[in-house]
Parts: structure tokens; sequence; C-alpha cells
């Protein structure tokens, strides 16, 4: 990010044109400014994203906590590194990016699980689930630099994908946000280390 942006709106666009911003970056221009007094951004390193613009007015969505990491094996891969990832394989097999998504690393069978929730649940789940985690392996062999290393050494296997109906995300923020705390205080992590609202899976 440049040094130094003219107006909260330069860093907008900043944000648009790029996607994606680490929260550092925007902590780092709010203390110069008279944004940050009434703003709490979290943790330096939390990663979020240009959603859209409503009018004139940006909105940046927190996407994934600092920290979040899988590393079955000593693999240690960020989970920040698999969010285009598992939007092209999804967006590839169903037309539309992922709602939400989140992994759980399965320490007995050394695979990685995903949990995804679309925007419209498909007529065939278990055939769309297949299809992408067919393709994230594939782009996990092609663009994660470490993950084939462990898959040829079988200290990991291949990954799984479980679709999740709709209302799923709903269901983790409910569990995670405490009496009298607002929604935009909760961050959902990307990573798990047990599997939540099952009732969930399609």
């Amino acid at each position: 990010m440049p040094q130094h942006l003219d107006d909260f709106n330069s860093l907008c666009n900043y944000c648009e044109a790029t996607q994606r911003a680490v929260l550092a970056d925007i902590i780092s221009y709010a203390c110069e400014t008279e944004i940050g007094k009434d703003y709490n951004f979290g943790s330096i390193g939390d990663v979020a994203t240009f959603r859209e613009r409503i009018g004139t007015t940006p909105e940046i969505v927190f996407e994934q906590k600092a920290g979040d990491m899988l590393n079955l094996c000593g693999e240690k891969v960020a989970a920040a590194s698999l969010m285009p990832l598992v939007a092209r394989a999804v967006t590839e097999n169903t037309g539309i990016p992922p709602h939400h998504w989140c992994v759980v690393p399965d320490e007995t069978s050394k695979r990685y699980h995903f949990r995804i929730e679309l925007a419209v649940e498909p007529a065939h789940p278990n055939k769309t689930a297949q299809a992408i985690a067919e393709r994230l392996e594939t782009l996990l062999w092609e663009e994660a630099l470490i993950y084939p290393i462990f898959r040829k050494q079988k200290l990991l296997q291949p990954l799984k994908v479980t679709l999740m109906a709709k209302g799923w995300q709903e269901a983790l923020y409910a569990e995670r946000t405490r009496i009298g705390q607002s929604r935009a205080q909760v961050k959902l992590p990307l990573v798990y280390s047990a599997v939540l609202a099952e009732k969930f899976v399609l």
C-alpha cells in the first residue's frame, strides 16, 4: 500500500483495485488521520476484502483472523493464501463465489476438510462437493508450493469438501456472539479445531 494517501476515498479505491487489504495497512493510515478515532480495525495482520460500494460508501469486510494456519504435519500454510483458490474452485463449478467457508484439519486421517456454504444450494450437493474438492486439490498442487511436497510423501491425504445448508454462517456467528455483543464484533476464523453446526450438512 502507498505510504501516504490523500484521503479515505483513496484508501477505498486502493482496496477496490486490489480486492484485498491487510488491516495493518488500514490501521497505519487511520493513525495519521481522524478516521482511526472511532474505529476498531482489529488485530494487525487481520485480512479484509473490499466487497462493493453502496453509493459512495465502501464496504470493507473482515475475512480472516491473523494467525489462521494449516499445520497438520509441519506444512504451515496460511489460510489467507487459500482464499482465492477456494473462490476459484467454487466459482468454476457453480458459477458463484462461496458465501462462507472454513477448514477443519483432521488429525486422524491427515486431510483438510473444507466446509462451504453456497449462496444457492445445489440440486446435487454431493456431486457438486466432489467436483469442488477435485478442482481445489488440483489448484493446491499447482499453486500452494508446500502442499504437493507433503502430498507426494503421503503425509497429507486428499482434501474433502462438504457443502453446508443456507444459514450455516449465521449459526456460526450465533455460537460465537456473547450477550451484549454485536455481530460486527465477532470474527469467524477460517480454521477450526472441530466441526461445528453439523445439522447444516447437505
